[in-house]
């Protein structure tokens, strides 16, 4: 994989995952976003410091592919699943960021806060925001030797 697949694909889930919020197929799972929360608060006050690449990936993907899931869009939900492989592919080769890792799990609790507050376009709104800040952050071309 390289910057310009990436390029490709980011801006696909800039558009699709933002809508799947805005869907009229979206249905709050409550038990599954209280999880959620749990997991990016631990991520967010001690987790950042002292988890692997592989665990901080996996909570970050889970957290997108809940997100997914709740559009009660199957299309939206493997798309984010299989953009989650391509993204490993990347983050595998970098060092890991610390700081990042902790704003992170911020952004994902202030989406969680809007939707539990019944705001899907608010939630809609930082979610692009989100994304569309990870491909600047996570894959800058010099990652790729371009």
């Amino acid at each position: 994989m390289d910057v310009v697949e990436c390029e490709v694909n980011q801006p696909g889930l800039n558009l699709l995952e933002p809508q799947g919020l805005r869907s009229s197929t979206f249905k709050l799972d409550r038990p599954v976003l209280s999880e959620q929360r749990k997991r990016q608060e631990f991520l967010h006050s001690a987790g950042f410091k002292t988890l692997g690449q592989v665990e901080l990936f996996k909570s970050n993907s889970d957290f997108h592919e809940a997100l997914a899931l709740m559009s009660g869009n199957r299309f939206l939900a493997r798309t984010v699943a299989r953009q989650n492989e391509l993204r490993r592919l990347i983050e595998y080769r970098q060092t890991l960021d610390r700081d990042r890792v902790w704003r992170q799990p911020g952004e994902h609790l202030a989406i969680i806060d809007l939707l539990e507050k019944g705001s899907l376009e608010g939630a809609a709104k930082l979610l692009d925001k989100h994304i569309g800040g990870a491909l600047k952050e996570k894959a800058p071309p010099e990652l790729f030797g371009s």
